[in-house]
């Protein structure tokens, strides 16, 4: 990243932003029981210094480095369980989530494992209907829309949008 384009308020956000998530690092079992990857996260940092209109990113960078911060807490404190983490990555992430699908950034379920389920709900519908008529049955719809998600997935994965933050 160019050091000339970035404001002086996002150069603190940076810096700010790669302290915690240095003493993250350090503690490797708390990206596991936290279920949260830390190269997820610093895209989404370096996407929040250049997003466009930068008003829109300043809640966005406060929520990130609050949940860092709150992660590093519940972890030094030894008294958290998982549901704890599921409620600061909810309450935290998924408004940065939904901002960020806008610009094309995609998770894996919503690439892949929305389809398979819409797919069995519509071939388990026509199987109802044709049951009369066909008792054998071939999910064809679900393997087309599977093909599908696999297509996007690597799109997505191949233009570096792939983000699993929730």
């Amino acid at each position: 990243m160019a050091d000339h384009s970035i404001s002086e308020e996002n150069k603190i956000f940076l810096k700010e932003f790669y302290s915690l998530v240095n003493e993250l690092d350090d503690k490797k079992e708390l990206e596991k029981t936290a279920q949260i990857k830390l190269n997820h996260l610093i895209k989404v940092a370096e996407f929040l210094v250049i997003a466009k209109p930068q008003s829109h990113t300043k809640n966005h960078k406060e929520n990130l480095l609050k949940y860092l911060e709150l992660l590093l807490l519940y972890f030094n404190s030894n008294e958290y369980a998982k549901t704890d983490y599921v409620i600061l990555k909810t309450s935290l992430l998924y408004s940065i989530k939904q901002w960020m699908w806008k610009y094309g950034y995609r998770s894996t379920y919503e690439l892949i494992n929305f389809r398979i389920y819409s797919g069995l709900f519509v071939d388990f519908v026509i199987w109802l209907i044709l049951y009369k008529e066909h008792f054998y049955f071939v999910p064809i719809i679900t393997l087309i829309y599977i093909s599908y998600g696999i297509k996007d997935f690597w799109r997505v994965k191949k233009e570096n949008k792939l983000l699993n933050l929730i």
